[in-house]
């Protein structure tokens, strides 16, 4: 009788145990900077308990930013471009004062992404060294540790992708990623992964967080069912807040670079609106329907990796939403035998890390954000061309020994 051979998925060599000693303690650094950052004076300018705290006090923030914030209760830049369903989430926060807030914020952030790449890791199948440092990469990383200084909420995102997409597709797995839509500019590619991969049951069942809250919100904040018209004004309140309160230099996105290309062009607005939202929004439905459509021989691992990359590079994002990229960058460990995989997964680590060493560097290259876009492109281009590893036919490399990872249904 054979004995089956003991898995060595938890082994890890001595050299992986000094790399993978040295991760953490980069990881720890890197932690420590972000955690400092978010608790500077000044510092988590994006944190949103300016608007959380009108909300708890019965005020409407979108409808006060657009008058000009009168009474000056928003503070920092903490403009209200986000969705109620975020402002009912991180309720309890704007029962807080603002210093305490801030500190639970910057905990949570730090949990969001630790736990983030931890579920992500096993599910993708990687165990052992491979998960921990997947865990370290993903906390050493420029947009980890903005997004928690900053006091972002694209960790409270990633969370929400994990739980509703890292584990067997389901209808249901709806419910749960329409909770990510309060950052609206995640939500297209998730939307339409969600109706092609799942079908229409998925979809509606994704609105639901956003209707519901904003429902919740607008009679909270003194509306009535009989004003409809008051109901539909707030539902576009966050949207004409975020046409005039996001700025920055141009992102790795299309949306950015069509904006940008645009200028002074003599497009008119409603033209140039279109272009903007609407070539991003068609790109993203042609190909999303290609990668999840049913007659696509992609796994479900793949289409969500592939969707992180295409919400990054068509959409308006900042740096810090590049967190989301651990997605591709878990399939790439995962497969990280495939010459592909190592290119793609190179091209992450310079997003990741080199991108912020190049500004440095060079902050007068105002044409920087095309490498960006060029290397979001480079990452789909390559992990789709590695169809998943699955354990019983592949085996990932751990020094001179193999190592085996199954991937877990959450």
């Amino acid at each position: 009788m054979n004995v089956p051979e003991k898995p060595v998925a938890s082994r890890i060599a001595p050299l992986q145990w000094l790399l993978l000693s040295i991760l953490i303690l980069l990881a720890a650094g890197s932690l420590w900077q972000g955690v400092h950052n978010a608790l500077t004076p000044g510092r988590s300018q994006d944190f949103q308990w300016s608007g959380t705290q009108m909300v708890v006090h019965h005020m409407d923030p979108w409808a006060d930013y657009i008058a000009g914030d009168p009474a000056h209760q928003i503070v920092k830049v903490q403009i209200p471009n986000y969705l109620p369903l975020l402002y009912v989430l991180i309720w309890p926060l704007g029962l807080m004062s603002m210093s305490a807030a801030t500190a639970v914020w910057a905990a949570c952030n730090v949990v969001f992404g630790v736990v983030s790449a931890f579920l992500c890791g096993r599910f993708y199948g990687l165990n052992g060294f491979w998960c921990g440092a997947l865990i370290a990469m993903m906390l050493i990383s420029t947009p980890m540790r903005n997004s928690v200084g900053n006091g972002q909420q694209s960790l409270l995102v990633l969370l929400v992708w994990v739980l509703a997409l890292c584990r067997t597709p389901k209808v249901s797995s709806g419910l749960i990623a329409g909770f990510s839509y309060f950052k609206y500019s995640f939500a297209p590619p998730v939307f339409l992964l969600l109706l092609f991969r799942l079908g229409l049951g998925a979809v509606l069942l994704s609105l639901i967080p956003a209707l519901a809250t904003l429902v919740f919100v607008y009679l909270w904040t003194g509306g009535s069912l009989l004003h409809p018209l008051g109901l539909l004004r707030m539902l576009f309140e966050p949207l004409k807040v975020a046409g005039s309160g996001y700025f920055g230099s141009p992102g790795s996105n299309l949306m950015d670079g069509l904006e940008l290309a645009m200028k002074g062009s003599h497009l008119g607005p409603a033209m140039m609106g279109g272009l903007e939202y609407g070539l991003p929004l068609a790109i993203s439905a042609v190909l999303l329907y290609l990668i999840a459509r049913k007659k696509s021989r992609m796994s479900w691992e793949l289409q969500i990796a592939l969707m992180a990359v295409l919400s990054i590079l068509l959409f308006k994002h900042h740096n810090y939403d590049n967190v989301v990229l651990l997605f591709p960058a878990a399939y790439a460990m995962r497969n990280i035998k495939a010459v592909a995989a190592r290119w793609a997964l190179g091209f992450i680590c310079y997003l990741w890390y080199g991108e912020r060493l190049a500004q440095t560097i060079s902050r007068a290259w105002q044409w920087e954000f095309l490498l960006g876009i060029t290397l979001l492109t480079l990452v789909g281009i390559f992990i789709a061309r590695v169809p998943f590893a699955r354990a019983a036919t592949d085996r990932l490399i751990a020094s001179a020994d193999s190592q085996t990872g199954a991937g877990v249904p959450l």
